[in-house]
């Protein structure tokens, strides 16, 4: 019995003159790989919160502001006395050499919001509400910024009011519309973005089927086709005429209905 005991205490005193690296190496020089209980704690997920937030507005908000400057340096070589329609980057032959570079630039401001989202975060949930977070934002302090640049440089104030009319992207086809109307769809993404996040928080595990995601096409597809309207008169150098309200609407409810079913449930489930 004391023979047990002695050997014990030999052994916990030969352990702890060994020390932390004495344990990890064995005799010999070797590396010893020891088990490792698993923790009875689970890590959780990065989760989205007021930091997180609060990191990707910095982003977005700063993106906007380099947007914005660089179409007001586009248009200091296209209309130093302010934008306007028509379009002169498409049917001027003389700037056929800068659409190429436009298309690049849009380009790459798709590739870099997408590669913060992918960074934001750790599961697809997070990942596309950070991407809808940064898009919607972003496009939201372009034209805050891009008010302020014209406001303190000669150019003509732009936007003057939210029902101002604009290009929105080149890609594939021009988009036009009132400003309010991209606004209306930014503040869509936020509001998705943060339901999204919400609705992780409570441990949901959010699994859109085949369905929702049809659905969606189709609104997007509408969404797009409100803004690609007036495409053919843009091409052929005219100015857009009126915007089709009576396919952005339905859009929108669509989306937004649908988005709803998707998440209901884990705001309303008992447990």
């Amino acid at each position: 019995m004391r023979s047990g005991r002695a050997n014990v205490n030999h052994d916990m005193a030969r352990e702890k003159r060994r020390g932390f690296f004495g344990r990890i190496f064995a005799e010999g020089g070797g590396l010893r790989l020891r088990a490792v209980s698993p923790s009875p704690y689970r890590v959780p997920a990065l989760v989205f919160g007021p930091g997180r937030f609060l990191a990707l507005t910095l982003f977005a908000v700063g993106m906007a502001y380099v947007e914005a400057a660089c179409v007001v340096y586009l248009w200091e070589i296209l209309y130093p006395e302010g934008f306007k329609f028509p379009l002169l980057l498409l049917v001027e032959k003389r700037y056929e050499g800068l659409v190429g570079v436009e298309f690049g630039r849009e380009l790459a401001t798709m590739v870099m919001l997408a590669g913060c989202a992918l960074a934001a975060g750790r599961t697809r949930v997070q990942r596309a509400a950070s991407f809808l977070f940064l898009f919607g934002t972003w496009d939201v302090f372009y034209y805050f910024w891009l008010r302020v640049i014209t406001e303190l440089t000669h150019f003509p104030v732009f936007p003057a009011s939210l029902g101002t009319w604009d290009i929105l992207f080149l890609i594939p086809l021009p988009w036009t519309g009132p400003i309010y109307a991209p606004m209306l769809v930014a503040a869509t993404m936020v509001l998705f973005a943060v339901t999204l996040t919400l609705a992780e928080r409570r441990g949901a595990r959010i699994k859109p089927d085949l369905r929702f995601w049809v659905i969606e096409a189709v609104a997007t597809l509408m969404i797009f086709g409100s803004f690609a309207w007036n495409c053919t008169r843009v091409l052929a150098g005219s100015v857009p005429s009126s915007y089709p309200w009576w396919l952005l609407l339905p859009a929108e409810i669509i989306a937004i209905t649908a988005f709803i079913y998707l998440i209901r449930d884990c705001f309303y489930s008992e447990a």
